[in-house]
């Protein structure tokens, strides 16, 4: 690997500033710029024989086999009291649309990794969605009387402890009314917009339990074992003393069958 350095670097002195390039196969090139020329250039070096480019661009790894001759030129020279970065990317702006550009960013400020990686194909990025507009929330007594109008979910938060994604769920019919206000939304005119009824799902799609009638009428009921009847009993009232279970599990217990403390209570 043959590295050449310009005659003006060796007759360079120490803590000259200045914009460098780096050609190598006399094809690719790397624009770069240091406050210490001659000491960047020298680090060159050694990172080339070495071939650790990951820490100055990493676009220079994917030719690292390729590299036969390394040649230095210094670009321009910046006087004392002027950022060297300004001249930088003024070079780089000019080289950039080059193939043979190894430099991963077309401003000399971009701190920014890979960002034009060797054989870079761009992505198609995802357009973010815009951010909702705030939504204004008229709030009503229990009795439908105005108290104020709130301009977002985030102050009714504040205020009335009810959250914005809770409000966000009664504004649109998926949530009942809180316990001590009401609430309402507010169009682009100023007209306030009644949410859609609410309606529990578990009435609809939950089992509901059973409730079998009791009769006001008063019916004897027996109470049987193995052997037969046992007693006869008036009324419910009088089996809920003597068995020591409610009238309504009795109740129950009549219509399926079950038995109450190992008796069979059937109506006589």
């Amino acid at each position: 690997m043959e590295i050449i350095f310009g005659n003006e670097h060796l007759a360079l002195p120490r803590w000259h500033r200045g914009v460098y390039k780096v050609i190598i196969n006399e094809k690719w090139f790397y624009i770069g710029s240091s406050i210490d020329l001659k000491r960047r250039l020298s680090g060159w070096k050694h990172i080339i024989k070495t071939g650790n480019f990951i820490s100055k661009n990493g676009n220079l790894k994917f030719i690292y086999s390729e590299i036969t001759k390394v040649r230095f030129e210094i670009l321009e020279v910046v006087p004392m009291g002027i950022n060297p970065k300004l001249a930088e990317d003024f070079f780089i702006k000019k080289e950039f649309n080059n193939e043979c550009c190894l430099n991963i960013s077309s401003n000399a400020f971009c701190t920014l990794k890979n960002k034009k990686p060797y054989g870079y194909i761009p992505k198609v990025q995802k357009v973010k969605n815009p951010p909702t507009p705030r939504q204004p929330i008229a709030v009503f007594s229990k009795t439908n009387k105005f108290i104020e109008e709130l301009p977002s979910g985030c102050a009714l938060e504040k205020k009335y402890k009810v959250k914005h994604e809770t409000a966000k769920k009664i504004l649109n019919g998926e949530r009942g009314q809180p316990r001590k206000i009401n609430i309402m939304a507010i169009d682009s005119y100023g007209n306030y917009i009644t949410p859609p009824v609410f309606t529990p799902k578990y009435l609809v799609n939950k089992k509901q339990p059973v409730h079998y009638p009791m009769s006001n009428k008063k019916r004897a009921i027996m109470q049987i074992d193995d052997n037969g009847i046992v007693m006869v009993h008036p009324d419910l009232k009088s089996a809920e003393i003597a068995l020591k279970r409610s009238r309504k599990y009795i109740h129950v217990a009549l219509r399926r069958n079950w038995k109450v403390n190992g008796y069979i209570v059937k109506y006589a």
